[in-house]
Order: C-alpha cells, then sequence, then structure tokens
C-alpha cells in the first residue's frame, strides 16, 4: 500500500484514523513508526473492534483500557466540536473509505482542519 511505500509519512508522526473500522491504516502507521496513533470512530462496537485488533497486533504496552501505548481509540463525531486536547494536535490524519455519502464532505473537512497541526497533512484514500 501507498503507507508501506512512503513510511516517511508517518514516521515519528502523530497520527489519527477516522472511521477507523478495523484500525488498518492506524495499526500500519504504528508498525511504520508513528510517535502516537489515535483510532476513532463514532460507533462503539466499530471501536471495540479496532481495541481487539490492536491487542492482537501487540505494538507496545499499556494498562489504559483501549490503549497500547503507541496507539489508542476514542469515539469522534466528524462535524461537532473537537476536544480541546485534540484540537491541531496530529501531524497526519489518516482516512479511508469514509465518505459513503456527499454529506460526509463537510463534516469531514470541518473536523481534519481542526484535528491537523499548521503543518500536518490529509491522507484520504477512497475507492
Amino acid at each position: 500500500g501507498y503507507l508501506v511505500a512512503n513510511p516517511s509519512l508517518v514516521r515519528g508522526k502523530r497520527v489519527i484514523e477516522l472511521g477507523c473500522g478495523t484500525g488498518l491504516c492506524g495499526l500500519v502507521a504504528a508498525r511504520l513508526g508513528a510517535s502516537r496513533v489515535l483510532l476513532t470512530d463514532g460507533s462503539d462496537t466499530v471501536l471495540e473492534r479496532a481495541r481487539r485488533n490492536i491487542a492482537l497486533n501487540r505494538l507496545g504496552s499499556s494498562s489504559a483500557p483501549g490503549s497500547d501505548g503507541t496507539l489508542s481509540t476514542r469515539t469522534l463525531l466528524w462535524g461537532g466540536l473537537v476536544a480541546e486536547e485534540l484540537r491541531s494536535e496530529f501531524d497526519v490524519v489518516l482516512a479511508s473509505d469514509v465518505l459513503y455519502f456527499t454529506g460526509a464532505w463537510r463534516p469531514l473537512s470541518e473536523t481534519v482542519h481542526e484535528l491537523l497541526s499548521p503543518t500536518g497533512q490529509l491522507l484520504l484514500a477512497e475507492a
């Protein structure tokens, strides 16, 4: 994939994955050396699946629920107010196959704008 061919995009960087699903993109970013990866989704069921995948792929250790040292999970709804501790906090925002309907563009754009550091970048993949 694109990240594997370009590991410098995430190596040593703070990464957040929006609409994480299984968490694959975030897991890959962690394996490639991201300093921090936060997997987010609006569904608790999806986040539970992502936490299981973090556990199955043991990339670090932490006693915090939903956390694996480098990797953690959190509920995040697009277009809403982003928590203060997340604003301008990330070097890279990952999103893959998240735009199921045209109405998602605006909330996604607003959320990405709040999350990215001034020099950050969005990596968006859609099939």
